[in-house]
């Protein structure tokens, strides 16, 4: 994520713990954006964010395939 790069997770957890570990230390926390899935786009997977989202452009993604 931390190279723009896109990650996929089996789990919501593991997806949290890959976009926390690329986020920026925040008042003493790595907290990541989300859970979200972009609005008003079917087909688009659940996934997370570094914080700030100008620290990366990649998603840490999440779920099974269908």
């Amino acid at each position: 994520m931390a190279a723009n790069g896109d990650v996929w997770s089996i789990t919501k957890a593991k997806a949290k713990t890959v976009a926390s570990s690329a986020s920026l230390l925040k008042k003493g926390k790595k907290t990541p954006v989300g859970p979200e899935r972009d609005k008003g786009k079917s087909g688009y997977y659940m996934h997370y964010h570094t914080n700030p989202l100008s620290k990366s452009k990649g998603h840490s993604f999440y779920g099974t395939p269908s």
